[in-house]
């Protein structure tokens, strides 16, 4: 990503019209210390699945919704994140973005169905505003005050009772399981602005605080609205694309590749700038690159309008998705395994996160639990996940084909279809296998 970087810093400073990617060499496979599966093993440290069984190293058990986890590829469902009840601790998550019956729970928001008792997601639905109430966690709005539910101020959360769309935080509004009453519909994926939560990750913003009328609820961003916000316009959202989701409304969609300005972030090597900043706000988001290259253009994979916004030899162009881009310009292409930011680089036509932290090109989509930055890298078309760990996932689908590289199996032949967490790897005895980085 550096030697990418410095490429694009070159060009704005007026250097010849060349590709980046002519300035690079391919990413060469990290050699970690640990055994394939089926290699003799003493100890589950030994092996690359860190599991040995009958003396040798075989594949990885996977984990339930709740157990803790490290990475992706520890799940079952190929999502690690951070416990929505607000513990602290990485567990394997529903790919819904929502806890299933029997998972902890701070408030009924965090459960599918919207039912949260005890501290325990139940399959029985939270009360509306005006109901009776015990606790903070039975009421949909996340407060109880003198017996019963409180009002939120603004928006209707997730559970509530609703007539129209616009009532409700999520703009979604229908029926609650042929009952005959209508209410406010969970989103998939992340809480939108003013939904109740407990922790920031939770939300699509990243930002989790109090609310006026008490509780906590999920807050904007200034400027542009991150990924999976719900937006109008292409020109809300920070990636220059909203679309119609699965529930309904519009929402912003992440962009493919490198991230643009203002977009959500976890470190700066998937930022188009190279920079991720965290503001005032606690949220890490993508920054301009240094100012030597930000005051003169805007680099490859950046929002755009026109051509003259972008770096020399750079070109304003539609990606794959339809958004306005800064892409590369000129002649060829960059192979299988080369370091890029936008699909429109790689001859194979893919631009994935390779494991690194990084991308690279590929020649195929994203399986099933691999790394992706955007539902057009998948080959089931979902990416779920908070920044830094999205993963190509289908929700409701337990055996989506096909699926990713599990931890210790060989990836010779598919250097891009680990599972995310892990990355292909030059192991013991010089086999190719998929490995966690924390290995090294």
């Amino acid at each position: 990503m550096a030697l990418a970087v410095a490429a694009l810093m070159a060009a704005a400073a007026g250097s010849a019209c060349r590709r980046d990617v002519e300035l690079t060499l391919p990413r060469g496979s990290p050699v970690i210390d640990c055994v394939a599966n089926g290699g003799a093993c003493a100890a589950e440290t030994a092996c690359c699945s860190a599991t040995c069984t009958d003396g040798k190293c075989a594949p990885a058990i996977c984990r339930a919704e709740g157990s803790a986890c490290v990475v992706a590829a520890d799940c079952c469902s190929f999502v690690c994140a951070i416990d929505s009840a607000g513990t602290g601790a990485r567990v394997c998550a529903n790919p819904a973005g929502c806890s299933s019956d029997g998972q902890t729970c701070a408030n009924a928001g965090a459960c599918c169905s919207l039912g949260c008792a005890g501290a325990v997601c139940s399959g029985v639905a939270c009360a509306s505003a005006g109901s009776p109430c015990v606790a903070m966690h039975d009421c949909c709005g996340g407060v109880c005050m003198a017996g019963m539910c409180a009002p939120s101020p603004e928006c209707r959360p997730a559970g509530e009772r609703c007539a129209a769309a616009d009532e409700c935080c999520g703009r979604s509004c229908a029926e609650r399981n042929e009952s005959g009453v209508t209410t406010c519909q969970l989103l998939v994926s992340c809480r939108v602005d003013g939904e109740t939560c407990a922790t920031g990750d939770v939300c699509c913003s990243g930002r989790c605080g109090g609310a006026p009328g008490g509780g906590m609820r999920c807050q904007a961003l200034p400027g542009c609205k991150p990924a999976l916000a719900l937006c109008m316009t292409d020109k809300d959202c920070c990636s220059g694309g909203c679309a119609p989701s699965a529930g309904g409304p519009n929402r912003c969609v992440r962009a493919s590749g490198c991230q643009p300005e203002q977009e959500r972030c976890a470190a700066g090597s998937t930022c188009c700038s190279g920079v991720c900043n965290i503001g005032p706000e606690g949220v890490g988001r993508c920054a301009k690159p240094a100012r030597d290259v930000a005051d003169h253009c805007r680099v490859i994979g950046e929002n755009c309008m026109k051509a003259d916004e972008c770096c020399a030899g750079a070109s304003c162009g539609a990606d794959a998705a339809g958004r306005s881009r800064c892409m590369p310009g000129g002649d060829g292409c960059a192979a299988t395994g080369y370091p890029c930011v936008v699909a429109a680089q790689c001859c194979g036509g893919w631009c994935l996160p390779d494991g690194s932290g990084a991308f690279s090109c590929r020649d195929a989509c994203a399986p099933a639990g691999a790394g992706c930055t955007a539902p057009e890298d998948c080959c089931n078309g979902s990416c779920v996940g908070s920044p830094g760990a999205t993963t190509c996932a289908t929700v409701g689908v337990t055996q989506p084909d096909p699926v990713c590289i599990g931890a210790g199996e060989a990836c010779a032949d598919s250097p891009g279809a680990c599972c995310a967490g892990t990355t292909c790897a030059q192991v013991a005895g010089g086999a190719h296998a998929c490995a966690s980085p924390a290995l090294l």
